[in-house]
């Protein structure tokens, strides 16, 4: 076999080995592909299993949350109870108390009904005096309204008489009272709180008139003490002062311009 034989039966395996191994890559590729695929489907599911055990952690969280609140639950409601039992025993002591004083009160009341006579057992006459202080009030209330309707009918009389007197005093001088004569149906004396006497009331407004009116208008002023008259020359306007300059008083004369000279 010649040098060329040779030569193209080894360009014929190298064609052969080359296919082999482009087959082989092939193939190698594909199952990188495989790979690449199982690998990122194994992620996702890497990830899929963290979520999970995300959420079942914060479930777990929360079973734990309820479980502390559940056991504060339970220690309230014991302690609840124990606050109860405790209330329900000093409640009984109260009314084992309470029933105690009440046979002591009723005991004492008792005894004090027995001794001052205000119980059940009193004797009739206390139960007939007793009937009795009413109608004894009533009679004493009366007696004092009638002693007040004569002093209201006394005091009505004095001020019937003082008016009498007071319109027959215009026309004449009234006569002085005497001291020394007799209260009449048995009137006791002047108190001060009748009044004062008729020596010592305030004079009459009606005397003299013309001299009231005189004094009010000196108090007004209608009669030129408060300057309304202009008889003090505080206006000015009658040229005393010098104010308005009307006298030449001032120095403000008018004067005449001097004549020019020719």
């Amino acid at each position: 076999m010649s040098a060329a034989g040779e030569a193209f039966a080894d360009a014929e395996e190298a064609k052969e080995l080359a296919t082999e191994k482009r087959e082989k890559a092939t193939h190698l590729e594909e199952d990188a592909a495989d790979q690449a695929a199982k690998a990122e489907k194994l992620q996702e599911q890497i990830e899929a299993k963290k979520r999970e055990l995300q959420a079942l952690t914060q479930e777990v969280e929360e079973v734990k949350d309820e479980a502390e609140r559940l056991k504060q639950d339970a220690e309230a409601a014991a302690q609840e109870a124990t606050d109860a039992e405790a209330a329900a025993k000093e409640k009984e002591e109260l009314a084992e108390t309470a029933k105690a004083k009440g046979e002591e009160n009723a005991a004492a009341l008792a005894e004090f009904d027995k001794k001052y006579g205000m119980g059940p057992e009193a004797p009739a006459n206390d139960t007939q005096k007793a009937a009795e202080a009413p109608a004894k009030e009533g009679a004493n209330n009366a007696e004092e309204g009638s002693e007040d309707s004569y002093d209201e009918s006394e005091e009505e009389e004095e001020e019937v008489d003082e008016s009498a007197s007071e319109s027959e005093g215009k026309g004449k001088p009234r006569a002085q009272p005497q001291n020394d004569a007799p209260p009449r149906r048995g009137r006791p004396a002047a108190s001060p709180r009748r009044g004062r006497a008729p020596s010592e009331r305030a004079p009459d407004r009606d005397r003299g008139n013309h001299a009231y009116r005189g004094e009010r208008e000196a108090r007004d002023g209608h009669d030129g003490r408060d300057g309304r008259d202009r008889r003090d020359g505080r206006d000015g306007r009658d040229g005393r002062d010098g104010r308005d300059g009307r006298d030449g008083r001032d120095g403000w004369r008018e004067m005449r311009p001097r004549e020019r000279r020719r």
